[in-house]
């Protein structure tokens, strides 16, 4: 059950009177949050060298991600603290904190005094050097640290006058650019600095991480983060943001129904690298929450233009035009694809709910969308079906649950193990079946929690071929809880586990047909987390009613057959290898022509990611029952023939539309 902004803002109205502010040492507020996750937590944790190590890892991660603050001298220093860190919580000792602390922002005067004094006259892009970034540890000496942040703006100086290079631009980098990348970084040091709470809050959070990467802490002044200024009354683009760890503005919400949902492009987690509003690029490497929202929700800026970064390390440029937020019209969109078979279409990026407090009734969601959509698409004649939940982080699980519900008549979805509660058996809620036809369900590396949920439980009760990459491995779920001390916790308090006993926590739900994927050899899943839950089974009778086998070898064959005889198919197998090296130890160039030839090398593998599939299978087609077609406005026009284009030139939807028509004809 994910952390969401009305849980978030519930609890706070709950229990606001448990949370008046105190001051509380570091100590002790470390303390009180190892002592309320030993207490709330599903599986408590030792405090022992292994939670140290956790401890450690999860700390400097946090702070220092791209390894460019602290240097080789700082790292020694730190690692003697290592093996102790369980003992300095226990003897309410600072010692550690307090050194990182120091030496953290100690570090940044001296990065931003380098910064600072560097000549921009002297900056050059002749020689050929480059820079390095991996995903281990590699501190530099304190020299050398220095030195490369020189480096550092040179980078971003390339980057900057690439991407707004155009035919008749100068091919030397402007000292303009080169101030700018320096002011930008400047800035982000600057917003370092004044964030005095960071290191501690940090701590206080790599500790519940330590127990698993999905307990988290929050603190008391978190909740201003959530505030978006979105209205149904306002025009807007249908997001919420917050600032996060890294100081990145991040998508935490797409609002049902609302522009940045109906894309079909963005999802929870994308990272906002700029956004435009057709005159003014405003770059958000370095912006306040508040800036942010003030240049996206001004109404003088109508159409925008968000740059992305995708969970999957892609970037993605969105255009989105306001609207007048209905979240109770049209939130679920569906299309109907036409070939040789008739198959209906939807793509649903969270499993979303209407919670209403002040009542017990049914609360409206997805499951009862996708149910009035299913109803309508039955007249068009659809003889199968596609869900897509690519790209879906989870949701409500309620709701996954539920849309289970719509697919089978009656028996066991899958048990539930929590805290203090033991094994629980999860049944349909409502006897009947709404679509009978065959049935894909699309998955990939970040389909987790909820929609794992409904992946499994499709492929158990074989009502469904899974067609895709592996999921995510998420099979646990989280509730907030106050603090004694300041804040609150997100703590991990049970698991989910399919009706077999099984669990997919760490190993993901393995698709019955694979497809191949850019990512296939990273690692994007919960087992990439040192801290998470393992895998394990349970015994617990249930009572399940599965479908006729469907006939996964034959489709499996099938399918491997169009899959190794096309072209596409095998860029990306081949191009796995190459993002796997970019994503583990990227060596960018820093010479100008070298960097040239990078930079046209990453933009053509990015346009053919997106563009260069040509899909004969089928045509795309809005449903007959949305007649008022002509009656929209150009903005709806233009975003619906956008996501007609998407739809036909995805090569795994056109891959997943043959698996449906094998299916059929069978």
């Amino acid at each position: 059950m994910l952390f969401t902004k009305k849980l978030f803002l519930f609890f706070m109205l709950v229990h606001g009177s448990l949370t008046a502010y105190t001051q509380t040492t570091i100590c002790e507020k470390a303390k009180s949050v190892v002592t309320a996750l030993n207490k709330n937590h599903y599986v408590p944790r030792a405090l022992d060298e292994e939670f140290s190590e956790y401890l450690f890892d999860y700390f400097l991660e946090a702070i220092d991600k791209q390894q460019l603050i602290f240097s080789k001298e700082d790292y020694t220093q730190f690692l003697s603290y290592k093996p102790k860190l369980s003992e300095e919580i226990l003897e309410n000792n600072c010692s550690f904190i307090a050194t990182v602390d120091s030496v953290y922002y100690q570090r940044l005067n001296e990065i931003r005094a380098t910064i600072e004094n560097i000549n921009v006259s002297e900056i050059s892009f002749t020689a050929k050097d480059s820079i390095v970034f991996a995903d281990k540890h590699i501190f530099y000496s304190k020299k050398n640290k220095l030195n490369s942040w020189t480096n550092f703006i040179k980078v971003q100086a390339l980057y900057d006058h690439f991407s707004q290079k155009d035919s008749g631009s100068s091919d030397i980098v402007s000292q303009k650019t080169i101030e700018m990348a320096i002011q930008t970084q400047m800035c982000i040091i600057d917003a370092k600095l004044k964030a005095t709470d960071f290191v501690h809050d940090s701590y206080l959070n790599a500790i519940a991480n330590a127990f698993d990467p999905h307990s988290n802490y929050f603190s008391n002044d978190d909740k201003e983060s959530f505030d978006s200024g979105l209205s149904k009354e306002t025009k807007s683009v249908g997001i919420e943001i917050t600032k996060n760890d890294l100081e990145q503005i991040e998508i935490i919400g797409l609002i049902p129904g609302g522009p940045a949902w109906k894309s079909n492009l963005l999802n929870e987690k994308d990272i906002v690298l700029s956004v435009s509003n057709g005159t003014e690029k405003k770059s958000f490497v370095c912006i306040s929450l508040q800036d942010a929202l003030h240049f996206i929700n001004s109404p003088d800026h109508f159409t925008l233009i968000f740059e992305v970064s995708k969970k999957n390390g892609s970037n993605r440029r969105v255009t989105l035009t306001k609207e007048v937020l209905d979240v109770s019209d049209n939130i679920i969109q569906s299309y109907v694809l036409e070939g040789e078979k008739k198959v209906g279409y939807i793509y649903l990026p969270s499993f979303y709910q209407e919670m209403d407090y002040s009542s017990y009734a049914i609360p409206n969601g997805c499951a009862n969308d996708i149910s009035k959509e299913l109803f309508k698409l039955k007249r068009e004649g659809i003889e199968a079906l596609i869900i897509d939940v690519r790209n879906n982080g989870g949701g409500s699980m309620l709701e996954a649950i539920r849309l289970t519900g719509v697919f089978i008549d009656y028996g066991a979805i899958a048990i539930i193990d929590k805290l203090g509660e033991g094994a629980m058996t999860v049944k349909d809620m409502d006897r009947g079946v709404a679509f009978s036809k065959p049935l894909v369900v699309m998955v990939n590396r970040t389909s987790a929690s909820a929609s794992e949920l409904f992946a499994a439980a499709m492929q158990d009760q074989n009502r469904a071929v899974i067609v895709g990459g592996k999921t995510f491995g998420k099979s646990t779920m989280q509730n907030v809880i106050p603090l004694s001390a300041e804040g609150f916790l997100k703590t991990t308090v049970g698991k989910f586990y399919r009706v077999t006993g099984k669990s997919h926590q760490k190993t993901g739900i393995i698709p019955d047909i694979e497809l191949p994927s850019y990512y296939s050899k990273m690692n994007i899943s919960e087992s990439m987390y040192p801290s998470a839950l393992e895998n394990t089974t349970i015994t617990h009778k249930t009572y399940y009613y599965p479908s006729k086998q469907l006939p996964i070898e034959s489709l499996k064959s099938l399918s491997k057959s169009r899959v190794d005889t096309n072209s596409y198919f095998k860029k990306i197998a081949s191009m796995a290898d190459f993002f796997y090296q970019q994503t583990n130890h990227i060596s960018i160039p820093l010479n100008y022509d070298q960097f040239s030839l990078y930079y046209e090398q990453m933009n053509l593998l990015y346009d053919g990611m997106v563009s260069d599939f040509d899909n004969s299978a089928f045509t795309v087609q809005n449903p007959v029952y949305l007649s008022n077609i002509g009656e929209r406005t150009e903005i709806e026009k233009s975003v619906n023939q956008q996501n007609i284009e998407n739809i036909k030139n995805d090569i795994f939807i056109a891959e997943s539309f043959n698996v449906l028509k094998d299916l059929i004809t069978d």
